[in-house]
């Protein structure tokens, strides 16, 4: 305590020299600056609840599709026109888009400016062929092939990314972390909640998992997304059918109303 006294009667003695007046005001300012520098660090970063269901919803169609970008081995541009033509087959159920609202989609939806010379420059690449897409030029439309046999979905592999993580990066960019899960076989789906639905007594038949979108889909009359609405994001239950291959970090900004992919790590 004594100590504590005679440090405190130092400090009143350096403050009390004029020539130190400078020095004690600059240290105040310093502080004040620091305290709310902080303040404005933790409010930008800090995100609600309802702010974060509503990037996780806006990003979800995204994600059904965005194998197409994590998957590829191109380091060309083929890979968005791949996803673009896959959302709009699978999203909207139409299979041939114009080249106009390609590149259109293309740019709101990453952080991008590709032109559309460029894209019917690039003509039709190695995987673009392997997702039996083509282009018409006299139209100027790009069309794309959906599986049609029982055999090639049931033998078609897909990805589903689990949330694992949200933050924000600053005002409007919002980085998520989502876990990485192989499908290597639809029917796993198709079988474990089959099992489990029958598996449920009285009491819980509001657990009751719909099982028509994964029947749908395996039978070629629904889309993949439907599939991975119906996948549950609970652990317990992706482990029965899926294998966890890793994670990816999804980089999202925030332009008007509309959300755009600035980066994928």
């Amino acid at each position: 305590m004594k100590k504590l006294k005679q440090y405190y009667k130092k400090i009143i003695t350096y403050v009390r020299k004029k020539e130190n007046y400078g020095k004690v005001l600059l240290g105040i300012l310093v502080l004040i600056f620091l305290v709310f520098t902080a303040i404005y660090i933790l409010g930008t970063r800090n995100i609600s609840k309802i702010e974060e269901r509503k990037i996780i919803n806006n990003s979800r169609n995204y994600m059904n599709f965005i194998e197409d970008i994590t998957e590829s081995k191109s380091k060309d541009i083929d890979k968005y026109v791949i996803f673009a033509l896959d959302y709009n087959l699978y999203n909207n159920n139409k299979n041939e888009i114009a080249t106009g609202d390609l590149v259109k989609f293309i740019n709101d939806t990453f952080l991008l400016n590709i032109t559309k010379d460029k894209i019917i420059s690039l003509g039709i690449t190695e995987e673009m062929l392997n997702k039996r897409i083509t282009y018409n030029s006299g139209k100027d439309t790009y069309s794309i092939k959906k599986d049609e046999s029982t055999k090639e979905i049931k033998e078609k592999n897909f990805i589903y990314y689990k949330v694992k993580k949200i933050r924000r990066k600053n005002k409007n960019t919002y980085v998520i972390k989502y876990s990485k899960y192989l499908i290597d076989d639809p029917y796993k789906i198709l079988n474990y909640y089959i099992e489990k639905n029958t598996n449920l007594d009285s009491k819980n038949q509001k657990d009751i998992v719909d099982i028509k979108p994964i029947r749908n889909y395996l039978v070629g009359n629904t889309s993949i997304s439907s599939v991975k609405k119906l996948i549950s994001y609970n652990e317990d239950d992706l482990k029965n059918y899926s294998k966890k291959k890793g994670s990816v970090k999804i980089i999202y900004v925030i332009e008007g109303n509309n959300i755009k992919i600035k980066k994928i790590k």
